[in-house]
């Protein structure tokens, strides 16, 4: 029996970790030789559908699912007790439908839920050897990156979220030191983030002297509008991007057209293979 894996979406995840799970079900579909099944953006805009061409990448299956497993029923009893995305590693979700292909000889198709955390040991170990087909399905793409400097700053939204709220000290120093040792002075820079008050931003932009700074604020309900489509697509098409903590930015970079690319790296900073994909640790 052939598997078929889809990813479910967090429904507090928005259009950076939908994405970083869909590609994720992807490449443990590709190397464990399953069907992909992607999802439709659910909980945000409409228009992030719009951003890639899951078509490019699907596997079609036309015949029914005969079955259904969830792949949290596979996974070892100690891995229940924890936060699946942080602790489950690649091979751990191989063993698992390997599992699950055992259970179901014979023909036809079963259909594989797969969580919501399939970042650590899935994506950040594939995604190297997969990096230049998955740019393919990025839709927005422009022939060559502009020639800007785009920073995200996670902001707002994780107001309450103490591990993803970076310290502004912290960022100060690290995006100064970027820009003054890896950045062109002449490139103008772009501030994108969730905050709505540009006054919160002074502790970065009063800081970078004679160089061109814009702000690229969110507004409005981010159920109907486009700022985040906007802002995905601006940032993956800019010459440099410094990443913020955030799936978000992190897509963006792995799916578009940035010369360089840097994450400011904190004792909470666990991605893995950086290096490998070409980002610039800091």
């Amino acid at each position: 029996m052939m598997l078929v894996l889809k990813a479910n979406p967090d429904p507090y995840g928005r259009f950076g970790h939908q994405t970083c799970n869909q590609l994720a079900s992807f490449l443990l579909a590709n190397i464990t030789g399953s069907y992909f099944s992607p999802e439709r953006y659910q909980f945000i805009s409409h228009k992030f559908n719009s951003i890639i061409n899951w078509e490019s990448l699907r596997n079609a299956h036309t015949h029914p699912i005969s079955k259904r497993y969830y792949i949290e029923d596979f996974l070892p009893d100690h891995t229940q007790k924890e936060t699946i995305s942080s602790i489950v590693v690649l091979k751990t979700y191989v063993d698992a439908l390997n599992l699950i292909a055992a259970e179901s000889p014979g023909e036809g198709y079963a259909l594989v839920e797969l969580p919501f955390g399939l970042l650590t040991g899935v994506l950040d170990n594939l995604i190297p050897m997969y990096q230049a087909q998955l740019k393919k399905i990025y839709i927005a793409q422009n022939q060559y990156p502009a020639s800007r400097v785009s920073i995200h700053l996670r902001r707002g939204d994780a107001s309450k979220a103490n591990r993803l709220l970076v310290n502004e000290e912290f960022q100060r120093e690290k995006i100064l030191y970027i820009l003054e040792k890896y950045i062109p002075s002449h490139l103008p820079i772009h501030i994108l983030t969730q905050e709505t008050n540009p006054e919160k931003l002074r502790f970065l932009r009063d800081y970078t002297n004679e160089r061109q700074i814009y702000l690229h604020l969110e507004r409005g309900d981010f159920m109907t509008n486009t700022s985040d489509v906007d802002h995905f697509n601006f940032m993956a098409n800019s010459s440099h991007l410094i990443l913020g903590k955030s799936a978000f930015s992190k897509t963006a970079a792995l799916l578009g057209k940035c010369n360089k690319v840097f994450d400011l790296e904190d004792e909470d900073t666990n991605t893995r293979n950086l290096s490998r994909l070409g980002i610039i640790r800091v």
